[in-house]
C-alpha cells in the first residue's frame, strides 16, 4: 500500500510500503570513519524533519533506502528500509521520541540504540517481517514506560531471529551484515530523519540476551561512536562452549545454514569477541549484569549461567585493565524479561548521565 508520509510533506522519502587475537581485533570503524564524519559535518545544521516544520533536502544514506513509515502513538515510530548491508528481509526499527519532542522543535537530543534479543518474543520467523524490533516495547519490554521524562530518542531496530549483530562470513543466497546496517546507515539515517546531536560520543548502545552480546561488540568495535555501552544477560566470550553452540545454530532460526555467522574461522571469531575487545572500552562508560538462572526453568539457567560465566570472565578482564564497569547481579534471575526491564530500570539514569545533552 501507499501511504502519505506523515514526517513531512514536502520531503522526498518514498513511503511505499513494498511488503509486497585481542592484537588483531582493531575497531572496524576506522572504516567508516570517513561515512559517519561527512554525515556529522553536513547535518551539523541540518532541518528538523519530524515534529517541526522547517524543512530541508536530506543527503542519501550510501546504501539505504526508506521504503515506510507509520507514527503508531504520540512516542512511537516505525520505518522500514531496503538496505545493500541486509537482504534476509527488508528490515525495520521502532523510534521511541521523547516527550515534548513535538512542541520543542528547536531541540536536539542524544541517542540509544536498544537491541533485543535472539528469538523474540511473539515473533514468527516466518513472516516475511518478523517484528523483532517491537521487542522492547510490546513483546515483554517496557523500555517506553521507563524512558518517560527522558530526554533520549530510542532506536530499537531488527537485529534478526538469530543474526548476533554480526557481519555473516557464509550466508546462503543472502547478503546479511548486521552491524553495517546498524552503524553506518542507520545511525547516519537517524542524524539526517530526527533533531539528534551529531557527533562523536553522542551515542549510547544496550542490549539484552543476543542484544546484549551485539551492544558490546559494537561499542567494542566502535568505540568513537559510543559514550556508554549496556549488556543484560549477554554472553560476552564467542569462545564459551555454550556460547560456540549457540551462535552455531542460532542462523537456523533466520533459514540459513548452521554455522554461517563465522564458519569456524577462529581469527573472525576473535575480531567480534567482546572479551577480546575488551581493552578498546577504556573511557566508556559500562553496564553487565546477570541473575544466576536458579529460577527453576532449565533453558533459563543454561542460557543466564552462560551469560554469568562469560560476565565474571570479561568484566575480570576489564578490572584488569583498569577500565570501570558497573557490574550487577541479581541472585534468582533468569532469562527472563522481568530480569531485563530491572536492570533497564536501574541502567538508564546511568546512560542518560553518560550522553551529552543540549
Amino acid at each position: 500500500m501507499t501511504v502519505s508520509n506523515p514526517i513531512d510533506p514536502t520531503t522526498s522519502a518514498d513511503t511505499t510500503d513494498t511488503a509486497g587475537t585481542a592484537t588483531a581485533a582493531k575497531p572496524t570503524v576506522l572504516n567508516r570513519r570517513n561515512t559517519l564524519k561527512a554525515g556529522a559535518l553536513a547535518l551539523a545544521a541540518s532541518a528538523v524533519t519530524i515534529g517541526g516544520a522547517t524543512t530541508q533536502a536530506r543527503a542519501a544514506v550510501p546504501g539505504l533506502t526508506e521504503i515506510f513509515n507509520v507514527r503508531v502513538n504520540a512516542r512511537w515510530w516505525d520505518f522500514r528500509f531496503n538496505t545493500t548491508a541486509m537482504t534476509l528481509f527488508p528490515p525495520s526499527v521502532r523510534v521511541i521520541l521523547p516527550d515534548g519532542y513535538d512542541q520543542n522543535p528547536g531541540r536536539r537530543y542524544p541517542v540509544l540504540l536498544l537491541l533485543h534479543g535472539g528469538h523474540a518474543e511473539g515473533v514468527n520467523p516466518a513472516q516475511r517481517f518478523p517484528g523483532a524490533y517491537k521487542d522492547w516495547t510490546e513483546h515483554g519490554g517496557i523500555a517506553d514506560r521507563q524512558t518517560v521524562g527522558k530526554d533520549v530518542i530510542i532506536l530499537c531496530p531488527d537485529g534478526g531471529n538469530g543474526g548476533f549483530y554480526v557481519n555473516w562470513k557464509g550466508p546462503q543466497g543472502a547478503k546479511v551484515n548486521w552491524e553495517e546496517f546498524h552503524i553506518p546507515q542507520l545511525l547516519n539515517w537517524a542524524d539526517q530523519r530526527l533533531r539528534t546531536i551529531v557527533g562523536w560520543k553522542t551515542k549510547a548502545v544496550a542490549g539484552l540476551s543476543m542484544g546484549g552480546y551485539g551492544a558490546m561488540v559494537y561499542a567494542a568495535r566502535n568505540p568513537q561512536v559510543f559514550s556508554s555501552a549496556s549488556a543484560y544477560s549477554g554472553a560476552l566470550d564467542v569462545f564459551d562452549i555454550n556460547q560456540i553452540a549457540v551462535m552455531t545454530g542460532s542462523p537456523v532460526s533466520d533459514g540459513q545454514l548452521p554455522g554461517s555467522i563465522f564458519q569456524a574461522d577462529t581469527g573472525m571469531m576473535q575480531q567480534w569477541n567482546p572479551r577480546a575487545l575488551a581493552g578498546n572500552l577504556r573511557g566508556l562508560r559500562l553496564f553487565v549484569s546477570s541473575g544466576d538462572g536458579n529460577d527453576g526453568n532449565p533453558a533459563s539457567w543454561i542460557q543466564e549461567s552462560t551469560a554469568r560465566r562469560t560476565n565474571d570472565a570479561f568484566v575480570g578482564d576489564l578490572r584488569a585493565r583498569g577500565i570501570g564497569v558497573d557490574y550487577r547481579f541479581m541472585r534468582g534471575g533468569g532469562h527472563v524479561w522481568p530480569n531485563w526491564n530491572y536492570f533497564f530500570g536501574q541502567d538508564i539514569n546511568g546512560i542518560l548521565a553518560a550522553l551529552p545533552h543540549q
